[in-house]
């Protein structure tokens, strides 16, 4: 947890160290500007040299950041769950050029939840023991999300799920604990709507799996 916040303080840091060396430099005295063109490149090779050593030190200590996921990598479900871990890698092929160019190594820390809540929480277990890990995303399924994020909640870990719609993953009040898509309360009266004023259907059957998601949508 400590890690976790230094790490971040480390970042805040650093960017507004980038920040200040941007603000622009003082001009040269007239005796410098007088200087010709072969002296100042002679002048100028030994500066590089001696900054090249401590910008390496430098990244070398900034240290690992790591993004977890969560998501069914095998069995019936794993086409929807490898997507959701395909997207995140695609996310820090796109994002992540300013962090490594601090210095920072940041990785993908893919786990695969199996769709079974007893694996998703074993792996978030882990998750949060992991203090290079500072977020993560996932799950698929409601059912695992649920009973694993209890885990992020106690370690202060941010998660984002890109498809848990059960009401429950949110009203906890966790604020660790988020999603981008639509809850069942607010989807399953639209999908009604449509049925009977679009479509026209005069009565329709409810079947659900007994799921979580299957079940939220249905009630």
């Amino acid at each position: 947890m400590n890690k976790r916040l230094l790490a971040l303080l480390s970042l805040l840091v650093v960017a507004s160290m980038l920040l200040a060396a941007c603000g622009g430099s003082t001009e040269a005295p007239a005796t410098e500007e007088a200087m010709t063109e072969e002296a100042m490149t002679e002048e100028a090779a030994p500066a590089t040299e001696e900054a090249a050593p401590a910008t390496e030190e430098a990244a070398a200590s900034m240290g690992t950041i790591k993004i977890a996921t969560q998501s069914p990598l095998s069995g019936g479900q794993s086409l929807l769950g490898v997507a959701i871990k395909q997207g995140a890698e695609l996310a820090l092929e796109q994002l992540a050029g300013d962090l490594i160019a601090m210095g920072y190594d940041v990785q993908l820390a893919p786990y695969d939840d199996q769709a079974t809540p007893d694996v998703g929480v074993a792996n978030a277990k882990n998750i949060v023991a992991d203090s290079e890990i500072l977020c993560g995303v996932g799950h698929l399924n409601s059912g695992v999300m649920i009973p694993s994020s209890e885990e992020y909640h106690t370690a202060n870990l941010a998660f984002v799920s890109p498809a848990n719609t059960n009401p429950v993953v949110t009203t906890r009040g966790y604020l660790e604990v988020n999603r981008v898509v639509g809850r069942d309360d607010v989807q399953a009266p639209a999908a009604e709507e449509f049925a009977f004023t679009t479509l026209g259907a005069k009565s329709v059957y409810i079947i659900h799996d007994k799921t979580a998601y299957g079940q939220g949508v249905a009630e």
